[in-house]
């Protein structure tokens, strides 16, 4: 019986996949669309910028998803980035 639930349910695991990796790229890029609109106007090509750009992704993904995302910074206290 066991196996027969694999065989059926396999399939469709198989083309949800796909359609999971989709949505989560969508909602990614709504996301860095987001960031990039609030940011219109900053200089990032400068020193420091990233921590900038962080510290707006982290407050959208608070504010319309209710993650509480870390940036690199967050997750390597001891690495030093620009």
């Amino acid at each position: 019986m066991k196996l027969l639930k694999t065989i059926i349910l396999l399939p469709l695991g198989i083309i949800l996949l796909p359609i999971g990796i989709i949505l989560w790229c969508i909602e990614y890029l709504l996301v860095e669309v987001k960031v990039k609109k609030i940011l219109k106007g900053e200089d990032l090509d400068e020193f420091g910028a990233c921590h900038l750009h962080w510290k707006t992704k982290k407050e959208v993904y608070k504010k319309y998803y209710g993650i509480d995302w870390k940036s690199p910074a967050e997750l390597n206290p001891h690495t030093r980035y620009d």
